[in-house]
This record gives C-alpha cells, sequence and structure tokens, in this order.
C-alpha cells in the first residue's frame, strides 16, 4: 500500500509542479500582456507620446523601422490572411492611403500570419487595392498566440486587427483595438498631419460604411 501511494505520489509531483510553472507562467506574462493589448486611446498632447521610432519589422526589401519615415505620420495596421474583420478593413485603407499620401502618411499592413510572406503573398496577389505598404514582423517578434503579439516597444496586440498611429516625430499618436474605427482614426491622422505641417485643418469627409 505504501509503495503504491508512494509511486502516485512521484507521479504527481512533476504534474502539479508544471501546472504550477503554467499557471505562474500566465498570470506573470500572459494575462498583463492581454491586458496591455486590449488597452486603446489616442494622445493628443504631444509631450504625453512615448517614442516609438526604433519599432522594426520586415519589408520584401529587407528591415525597416518606424525612424525611417520620420517626417511622415505612420500607421501600423495588424491584421492577418485569415482575419475577416481585417479582410473588410481594407478597403478603407486604400482609401486612407490614397487621400493623405501626398501629404504625409504611409500605411503600413503588418501581418501576424504563422506562414509570413508565404501567406500574405498569396493573398495580396488576388487584391489588386492594396495600395500601401505590407510587412510582418521580426522573426525574433515575441508571438505567444495568433492574437497576442509583443510587438516592443510599438506595444502588445490582443486582438485584430489592431492600428497603431504614430506622428511625424515618431511618437505613438492613438492605438486602436477592433474594426470600424476608421472616422476615428482619420480623425487622428487629419491633425497629425495639420501638427506635422502647419498647415489649417479641414474636417475629413464622411468615411464609406
Amino acid at each position: 500500500m505504501n509503495t503504491t501511494i508512494r509511486k502516485r505520489a512521484i507521479i504527481a509531483v512533476p504534474i502539479l509542479a508544471i501546472i504550477g510553472l503554467a499557471l505562474l507562467y500566465y498570470f506573470v506574462k500572459i494575462k498583463p500582456m492581454m491586458r496591455a493589448g486590449r488597452e486603446q486611446g489616442q494622445y493628443t498632447d504631444a509631450a504625453s507620446r512615448r517614442g516609438v521610432s526604433e519599432f522594426r519589422f520586415e519589408m520584401k526589401n529587407g528591415a525597416r523601422s518606424v525612424n525611417d519615415y520620420r517626417g511622415k505620420v505612420v500607421m501600423i495596421d495588424v491584421w492577418a490572411t485569415w482575419c475577416g474583420p481585417c479582410i473588410a478593413s481594407i478597403p478603407h485603407l486604400a482609401r486612407l492611403q490614397e487621400k493623405y499620401r501626398e501629404k504625409g502618411l504611409e500605411v503600413v499592413a503588418l501581418s501576424v500570419d504563422k506562414g509570413r510572406w508565404s501567406d500574405v503573398d498569396p493573398f495580396v496577389v488576388k487584391r489588386a487595392d492594396i495600395n500601401y505598404s505590407l510587412a510582418v514582423p521580426l522573426a525574433e517578434t515575441d508571438v505567444h498566440f495568433s492574437t497576442l503579439i509583443d510587438l516592443s516597444p510599438l506595444g502588445n496586440v490582443a486582438a485584430l486587427p489592431t492600428a497603431f498611429v504614430i506622428d511625424s516625430e515618431g511618437r505613438l499618436a492613438g492605438k486602436f483595438v477592433g474594426a470600424g474605427r476608421y472616422e476615428e482614426i482619420e480623425s487622428l491622422i487629419s491633425k497629425l498631419i495639420v501638427e506635422a505641417t502647419g498647415a489649417v485643418e479641414q474636417p475629413p469627409a464622411p468615411v464609406d460604411r
């Protein structure tokens, strides 16, 4: 009897240790990332914006950083080819890029597909309306699940799509979680362009729904 109990105890100890480590990992790493990924907002006061110019990503022609777009307003849209709301957002992103390209907007669609370019390329071939830049995270990016990604120093993502809007000085001016935020995003972009150029702000035209 005692031998049976000892055997069960020997088996139970490593199992309990694994469960304990898993719970520790969740509460110390995963849960804070999920909470940070859901946080969103706009930072209208330039002094309250944190610098994200060192955030780097991979494009077809090599690695780039937000700093490479200094002087432009940048919108980084985090998406995936399997994400329905992300796909529905494509025409709106294309319209934003077309409308504000000459005014200094750069839209970068950052795909978090597991297959990276092998997933993105076949999808893009079928979408002639994509008129903005495409990118994938750097290989060393901390991806825990398909929608839980650490994009430091830009920020965490816990849902798709998530859009980051960056001012012309490389500072985070807004984060928008989920689809359908087009009017808010365009309003912020318009204000940031005015802020960068000193032009007179014009109210943005209504966004097609």
